[in-house]
């Protein structure tokens, strides 16, 4: 087995291209690629807190309410004996004619200020 000097030049040649490209390319991607990765994180981290915060504030907010409708509950009880009786049902007359006289002032009205706007 002979070793010929070009395969010992390849050699050579493959590590000095190896450790060019480790130093100048996949170092610095692999740094970039972390930082992104990081900052990703820290989002999430930020995240997560911020709606943990929200969660309690809106518990805080629901206990504020419930004891604020107690509070109106046992400031304002109302008896049954005050209680007003509302009928059952409520009639009524419709007079057509100052229906439609109304309707006409409105719209009367409604032109004089439209043409009044310009």
């Amino acid at each position: 087995m002979q070793i010929n000097v070009t395969f010992l030049i390849q050699i050579a040649n493959f590590w000095i291209t190896y450790l060019f490209l480790h130093k100048l390319l996949f170092k610095p991607l692999v740094r970039t690629i972390a930082q992104k990765e990081a900052g990703k994180a820290m989002l999430l981290d930020g995240l997560k807190e911020k709606e943990g915060a929200l969660v309690r504030l809106q518990e805080d907010k629901k206990q504020g309410l419930d004891e604020f409708k107690l509070y109106i509950r046992n400031k304002y009880e109302v008896k049954a004996s005050e209680l007003q009786t509302v009928p059952q049902e409520i009639s009524y007359n419709i007079d057509y004619a100052a229906l439609d006289d109304v309707i006409g002032q409105a719209q009367e009205l409604l032109i004089k200020k439209a043409r009044n706007v310009h």
